[in-house]
């Protein structure tokens, strides 16, 4: 990654917000998808039992669109090669790490233009301020 100067306008703020909402619940949901297929091996389960197959339909759907959500993030943020997340996102534990990473880079944006972030995204009274042009918090 290079450190030159990236230049964000108005709209870029808000979608980099909308889309850090998401990747937050992408990451929650994420855990909770790990947690259940460890649980699933643990207690045995098959790829013949039912709840293998509808497990691995949601995966999957799940994976697809969070894959869409991170490749946006990531072009929201004026990454210089957002596929390579798409790749990231392929493998189980590195998908972590690519969500922890975009999220990270989307708070620190976030910050830096003065709108509060907390664990599910940002402050919408902030945002609204921040796109209004009122920029003093209330």
């Amino acid at each position: 990654m290079s450190n030159k100067e990236i230049i964000l306008v108005k709209e870029d703020i808000s979608s980099i917000a909308r889309y850090h909402y998401t990747a937050c619940l992408i990451f929650f949901f994420s855990v909770l998808l790990f947690i259940l297929a460890v649980g699933a091996v643990l207690l045995g389960v098959t790829q013949e039992h039912r709840f293998a197959r509808y497990f691995n339909v949601v995966d999957l759907s799940f994976r697809i669109g969070a894959m869409v959500c991170i490749f946006k993030l990531a072009t929201s943020l004026k990454e210089p090669r957002p596929w390579i997340y798409i790749g990231g996102m392929i493998f189980p534990l590195v998908n972590f790490v690519v969500l922890a990473y975009l999220i990270h880079k989307a708070t620190r944006v976030l910050r830096a233009n003065n709108i509060r972030v907390g664990f599910l995204g940002c402050s919408k009274e902030d945002l609204n301020n921040y796109l209004s042009g009122n920029w003093e918090r209330k």
